[in-house]
């Protein structure tokens, strides 16, 4: 059995999928079978998918009807799981994206030299034809609790693509370290969440090996530019999800602050940006608001209450805003 399973779920990525697929066969860590599991693509990728799986046989392909890419994982899973081996460790890959040739190297290596039951690395994200790095810390092994902890300084901790993980984790909590099929975004952070709950021994190194690609069909791009559309309702309920399986009082307090912050700033977002509305999602935003906005007025920040005002009272904010601007700025213009 190899070593290390790489699964990649597929689902319209002809443009890119070739540079995904080419970076992990071209690896330095070579005991390792990739798995690519067409979500029901309309293109040419259920094609490319098998033409490269006839010509490397560590390449397995399933191909399934489009059910969002949480279903493609899970079916990966299930594949590279079935013999009930619990040694080796799991990797996941998004197709459009792509990674450095001594990624699985360097992650499998760490995980052995600490024992790990996750390795991390960091990575890059590429936007625009622009590489740019993201927010690090210097290199910890952490324990469960200390790693839920740090997903609130560190973004790297939320994906599980630039993880390596223990097999015998998803054997062990079979039920529960399963990507949720009824949310299409931050299913990863959901799943992450679930990992840290469960490992004993966490590594993470801040040298970036991963290219994350940012594109106008990307859910990255599209929550970032549609502001309150299902994708953005969705990652207010795997927040949720994740407030219910916390048990640890300060964890819990952060949770329910995080969850609360991030519909503030959608219903904020939204009478700067009013044509990217859907009323129904704006109902469900100001539900989330009404039920943790106690996290808010207790533990948030001057400018978090703000916004907060806002969402009560939006025409009583922009009165007092202006009121606050004409004070501060009364006489700077006046002619001398």
């Amino acid at each position: 059995m190899s070593l290390i399973s790489i699964i990649v779920p597929v689902y319209n990525r002809e443009k890119y999928l070739h540079q995904c697929i080419d970076s992990i066969l071209n690896q330095t860590f070579t005991d390792f079978e990739l798995i690519l599991v067409n979500d029901g693509s309309k293109d040419t990728s259920p094609q490319i998918c098998d033409e490269y799986a006839a010509k490397d046989k560590r390449i397995t392909v399933i191909h399934q009807n489009n059910a969002g890419v949480s279903s493609a994982r899970n079916k990966g899973l299930d594949l590279c799981l079935n013999n009930n081996d619990y040694d080796g460790y799991i990797g996941f890959i998004d197709s459009d994206d792509w990674i450095e040739n001594t990624m699985y190297e360097t992650l499998f290596n760490n995980a052995k030299k600490h024992q790990a039951d996750i390795s991390i690395c960091t990575y890059y994200n590429f936007d625009n034809n622009k590489v740019t790095s993201t927010k690090t810390q210097p290199e910890q092994l952490m324990n469960g609790l200390e790693a839920r902890y740090s997903i609130y300084k560190l973004h790297d901790l939320i994906f599980v693509h630039n993880k390596l993980i223990s097999k015998h984790l998803f054997l062990n909590y079979q039920k529960q370290l399963r990507f949720d099929e009824s949310i299409i975004y931050s299913e990863d952070r959901l799943l992450s969440y679930n990992l840290f709950l469960r490992a004993e021994r966490i590594f993470y190194s801040p040298i970036p090996y991963y290219y994350r690609r940012i594109h106008d069909t990307s859910i990255v791009y599209i929550t970032k530019h549609e502001v309150i559309n299902d994708a953005a309702i969705h990652k207010l309920k795997a927040l949720e999800n994740i407030l219910n399986i916390e048990n640890e009082k300060k964890l819990k307090r952060l949770n329910a602050l995080s969850i609360c912050k991030c519909a503030i700033n959608l219903y904020f977002k939204y009478y700067i940006i009013k044509q990217y509305i859907q009323s129904n999602n704006l109902k469900i935003v100001f539900e989330y608001i009404r039920i943790y906005k106690k996290y808010v007025i207790l533990y948030g920040n001057i400018k978090q209450k703000r916004k907060l005002i806002f969402c009560y009272f939006p025409d009583f904010y922009y009165l007092l805003k202006n009121i606050y601007h004409k004070i501060k700025f009364k006489g700077i213009n006046k002619p001398k």
